[in-house]
């Protein structure tokens, strides 16, 4: 049985996917890396928040987005802390599952980032450690979905 591979060589500026299941062919614009400082949203026991040039990459339908930001949480091990940030490719997101990332900061600090849905944008979740202020580090993907 012959098997397909998943990318083949490019053509032009393309990239050529082929379904393994179907064999189809059909080409996507060749994997570029992007930048953007999104717009971040203290929603919950955020006193500040700081957003630096954040990079991206679309491949066909996904985009995968990593970077740092700064946040200064209002207290620590107590509250829940939410935080919205802007996405750089619109995209419906109607689900929480429709975009997964995690974020972290060195004091063992756990982000979950998921589908904020109503607002269309990325939503951290999270239990800071400390009050005072903190890089973190992230990444998340998504799916660009009509809106």
């Amino acid at each position: 049985m012959f098997a397909f591979p998943q990318i083949a060589a490019g053509v032009g500026n393309k990239v050529m996917r082929v379904t393994s299941s179907t064999g189809a062919i059909s080409y996507v614009d060749t994997i570029k890396t992007q930048s953007y400082t999104p717009t971040l949203t203290n929603t919950t026991n955020i006193a500040a928040s700081t957003a630096y040039t954040t990079y991206y990459t679309v491949v066909g339908d996904m985009v995968h987005v990593w970077g740092a930001v700064d946040i200064d949480a209002t207290t620590a091990l107590v509250t829940v802390a939410e935080m919205g940030m802007s996405v750089p490719v619109a995209s419906g997101l109607g689900n929480i599952y429709d975009l997964a990332g995690t974020a972290s900061f060195e004091d063992n600090t756990s982000v979950q980032i998921k589908a904020d849905g109503g607002n269309s944008r990325a939503m951290w979740r999270f239990t800071p450690q400390t009050d005072t202020n903190n890089k973190y580090s992230f990444h998340f993907t998504y799916k660009i979905t009509a809106p």
